[in-house]
This record gives C-alpha cells, structure tokens and sequence, in this order.
C-alpha cells in the first residue's frame, strides 16, 4: 500500500471518530481559508487596477514606449581575439 492510500485510510478513521460537532468546525475552518485566499486575491487585483487607473490618468500609459534598437543599427562587438 502506498503512502497516499495509508494516509487517505488514517483520514477516513479520524473523521469516523469525530463527533458531529468537530466535523463541523474542521468544515467551516476550511471554508474560512479558502474564503480569505479568495480575498487576498481579489484585493490584490483590485490595487493593481487603482495602480493602472492612476497612471493611466497622469498620462504614464500615453508616453511612447521606448524601442528596441534594429539588429542592423545596433553597435556590432568584435570578438577578442586571443
């Protein structure tokens, strides 16, 4: 038996034993977690829309961007020779 199956096993006796009380707060500490990650995430897009907005409005976003130097154009380096 691997050690997933030992370990699902080992979850299963340990929720058989629980009363109906401790399963239930197990259940909602769970819910808990994935309710703030969700939060923190959503928090964290919502900053960086206010971010984008903001720098949208003081004009950041309407500078052109500065370009890449063409292969032809850009300085060529001579190999050192040893």
């Amino acid at each position: 038996m691997d050690i997933c199956g030992i370990n699902e096993e080992l979850d299963n006796i340990a929720v058989a034993d629980m009363t109906e009380q401790q399963a239930h707060r197990l259940l909602r500490e769970n819910q808990l977690a994935w309710k703030k990650e969700g939060t923190k995430i959503r928090r964290k897009q919502r900053r960086a829309l206010k971010a984008s907005k903001r720098r949208h409005e003081m004009g950041m976003n309407l500078e052109p961007k500065q370009q890449r130097i063409p292969k032809k154009d850009a300085p060529t380096v001579q190999p050192k020779s040893i």
